[in-house]
């Protein structure tokens, strides 16, 4: 009869704390398959710049606005944001509508239209809006911002550049380097000056960092040189000033 009661026994002892833990074990076996489901149906990246903790480490991506010969009010995605110019840090990464609209007087504000631009912005970069709102809708100056760049080599990192000129030119560091547009180019790393220019276009330049594992995205816009439409007056000739004085004292006389 003891052999029984030991067994018995041994089931006592190890099925009570089955039964007390077997809630928590459930919770966690629940939660890990739900999880699992989740990393599988949404990348690992994503999911971690919306949790509490990890979510303060992706807010570290800044951009900076501003607008040449006036003042602008700023809208991004759909919030105000004061007037230019400003600098906004601990921005999430992620995709943004910057709306700029150039604050001028009742008389002038038929003639500048709202300008609509797009950015991606990646954690950890700084982006930059450096504008011109000329009237009738132009613009010039540039938009720059950082993206994952594809694989490099060492101390290389790429760029993209674009311009509403279709016959624009880039330099760098004062040398030509090609005609635009360019798409991902491999640069070694490093601050250069470059310039875009065109034909009938007012030039732009725009100071430039290439970082390691990144592709720099520029936007350039050229402003059309005004022509001057009105005809050069032209000098009176010597004959014509003598036949002036002639006639002046033939009615003298």
């Amino acid at each position: 009869m003891n052999p029984p009661r030991v067994e018995r026994a041994s089931q006592l002892i190890y099925n009570e704390p089955m039964k007390k833990y077997l809630p928590l074990l459930i919770i966690v076996i629940v939660v890990t398959l739900f999880l699992s489901v989740v990393l599988f149906t949404r990348s690992q990246e994503s999911l971690l710049k919306n949790l509490p903790y990890f979510k303060e480490s992706y807010k570290n991506t800044s951009l900076s606005i501003t607008s040449r010969n006036g003042v602008a009010d700023i809208m991004i995605n759909d919030k105000e944001y004061g007037e230019t110019p400003l600098a906004i840090e601990e921005l999430t990464e992620g995709r943004y509508e910057v709306i700029l609209e150039k604050k001028s007087s009742e008389d002038d504000s038929s003639f500048y239209e709202p300008i609509a631009l797009f950015l991606d912005l990646y954690r950890n970069t700084e982006a930059i809006i450096d504008l011109e709102i000329a009237p009738g809708g132009y613009k010039a100056g540039y938009v720059l911002y950082y993206t994952p760049a594809p694989q490099a080599e060492a101390q290389t990192g790429f760029i993209t550049v674009e311009s509403n000129s279709s016959k624009s030119r880039m330099l760098l560091d004062g040398d030509y380097y090609s005609d635009l547009p360019i798409s991902v180019d491999e640069l070694e790393e490093g601050e250069y000056k470059m310039k875009i220019e065109s034909t009938g276009y007012e030039s732009v330049e725009v100071p430039i960092i290439i970082r390691q594992g990144y592709n720099l995205n520029v936007s350039t816009f050229l402003l059309p040189i005004p022509t001057n439409l009105e005809k050069p007056a032209q000098p009176e000739s010597e004959n014509s000033d003598s036949d002036a004085e002639a006639q002046d004292e033939g009615g003298a006389e």
